[in-house]
């Protein structure tokens, strides 16, 4: 998780943050509650109280939460599954599993994302490997 924590205003309902891209859902109550790191940005906007946390702080959150950070992630938990060579982080199409990838990012990445960066992660070794052997 994040040890970032948030919480609705006492004066509201509880919160529903979602993100559109790896379906990542919570539901933010009136009790203190971390939240992966891609619902940040969610979660501020949505109007979330962050525990310990000015105003600008918050929006310095808001600004270091964003899709890069996620493809961060992703792409680190790639070249992570690429480095320990378990086969069982593969499926039989030489795809990365998706559930092992989750359980490395802390959130349920968008299939198609996860594929897009696999490939070229794939193409830049492809070439990588053509001029050593140039």
């Amino acid at each position: 998780m994040s040890n970032v924590e948030f919480k609705a205003p006492d004066d509201r309902e509880p919160i529903r943050v979602s993100t559109t891209e790896g379906g990542a859902t919570a539901i933010v109550g009136h009790e203190w509650r971390e939240l992966p790191i891609n619902l940040h940005r969610l979660a501020i906007a949505a109007g979330c109280e962050i525990k310990g946390r000015s105003v600008i702080e918050a929006e310095n959150i808001q600004k270091h939460t964003g899709p890069g950070i996620e493809e961060k992630a992703i792409l680190d938990a790639l070249k992570q599954m690429i480095e320990r060579e378990d086969e069982s982080d593969w499926t039989k199409a030489g795809q990365p599993d998706l559930r092992v990838l989750a359980s490395l990012c802390g959130f349920s990445p968008n299939k198609e994302q996860v594929y897009g960066l696999f490939n070229e992660l794939k193409t830049a070794a492809d070439e990588a490997d053509e001029e050593l052997e140039a």
